[in-house]
């Protein structure tokens, strides 16, 4: 292969790796035992963005029912100018929306 080829590839690997965070957040609607309304957000390389997505969807606060992340993969480029590695870690959250209390009846 050509030397130039391999420049090439590693070029493009490492201009696409910085990006693989710019994923938005991923909410779903799941329905918990006692039948409420629960959200399920995943998000990646930025808890900020679950938290974020949880603001947006749930504008009176939310209760946090559970929360973890973790390593989901990684990435290692070698180039002609040196190596870098990366790892993509992935959020998630699920959480159940607060909702308004009723407005108290007028007399």
């Amino acid at each position: 292969m050509h030397s130039w080829w391999i420049a090439v590839v590693a070029a493009v690997v490492a201009l696409c790796v910085p990006f693989t965070g710019c994923r938005l957040a991923n909410v779903r609607i799941l329905h918990g035992a006692d039948g409420t309304e629960q959200l399920h957000i995943t998000c990646f390389n930025d808890e900020g963005r679950c938290l974020e997505a949880a603001g947006d969807e749930c504008p009176n606060g939310y209760d946090v029912i559970n929360a973890h992340g973790g390593v989901e993969g990684g990435t290692v480029t070698i180039g002609p100018f040196g190596a870098s590695a990366s790892e993509t870690r992935r959020y998630n959250l699920l959480i159940k929306c607060r909702w308004p209390a009723p407005a108290s009846q007028a007399p």
